[in-house]
């Protein structure tokens, strides 16, 4: 990990751990942070715990960053190289050079930046505000979802504050953890899955486009998931009667600050594509019944 970023990391339990590391050493209650809208419930809820205040804002919008960052004052910028839910990848370097000009810490989630599906990995927003950002990691996408292993990145006197904190929340993580995670690195396992990955959305949309045609959604870049809208629906008491019938989905309100997004719901493709079948079957049947 220290060649892939180039200088010390602090290794932590998965990108939550990381992103609640970096929100008690970083805020305090009463601070505003930007966030994009929708954006990582995860990390709503950080926020949320440390006293923060969450503010929406389209950040690949320079005009819209650089007039909130101006008029709110923020402490935190939190960014995704590619976004969760929506799947987007965004030029982000704008909000980058705002944040190093009005000297606000940006809080980089780079969880899915290497599963981007037809262009290379967005570069790390710490080349362009290089002593105020931090980076959180994980390889939980990328390898498997019980290997809690992720790390914080950061300029040396930003990562000793992250220390810090992190000794408040643990001693120290799996040595076991991370070394079976530094023998999978050996193997890149990255392109294999990615190359799977785009086949298993590509199912997924098609499945989806035959048994719910009402539903639209963006083919996503990256990411593991589609954002999809359900046409004249709350999908808060549509994802209750989806659990009922057997499938798991988000609704839309879990990624805003605000409660936006009431026809949206996140699905995840990750899965094998027989089990994407049951999904969509289960979906058209809470459809109906709804």
């Amino acid at each position: 990990m220290r060649a892939l970023l180039g200088g010390d990391v602090l290794i932590t339990t998965g990108a939550q751990q990381g992103i609640d590391v970096a929100a008690r050493a970083l805020l305090r209650p009463g601070d505003r942070v930007l966030v994009g809208d929708p954006t990582y419930g995860g990390a709503l809820g950080v926020f949320r715990r440390a006293g923060a205040v969450a503010v929406p804002v389209d950040l690949s919008d320079k005009r819209a960053v650089a007039d909130a960052i101006e008029r709110r004052q923020p402490a935190l910028v939190f960014a995704m190289s590619v976004d969760n839910p929506t799947g987007a990848v965004p030029d982000l370097r704008p909000l980058a050079a705002l944040a190093a000009a009005g000297e606000v810490t940006l809080l980089e989630d780079r969880t899915l930046a290497s599963l981007v599906f037809d262009d290379s990995p967005p570069a790390p927003l710490a080349e362009i505000h290089p002593y105020g950002t931090v980076t959180v990691g994980s390889l939980s996408k990328v390898l498997w979802g019980g290997l809690r292993v992720g790390w914080l990145h950061a300029a040396p006197p930003l990562l000793a504050r992250l220390a810090e904190q992190k000794l408040d929340a643990d001693l120290a993580g799996s040595a076991v953890s991370q070394r079976l995670a530094a023998e999978l690195l050996d193997r890149n396992p990255v392109e294999p899955w990615l190359a799977e990955l785009a086949r298993r959305r590509d199912h997924m949309s098609a499945a989806l486009a035959t048994a719910l045609p009402e539903w639209s959604w963006t083919t996503p870049r990256g990411g593991l998931s589609l954002w999809v809208r359900l046409p004249g629906t709350d999908t808060t008491h549509f994802a209750d009667i989806a659990r009922e019938h057997g499938v798991a989905v988000a609704p839309g309100t879990m990624f805003s600050p605000d409660g936006r997004h009431r026809d949206r719901i996140r699905i995840s493709f990750a899965l094998p594509p027989a089990l994407l079948d049951q999904a969509v079957s289960l979906l058209a049947r809470a459809w109906s019944a709804r």
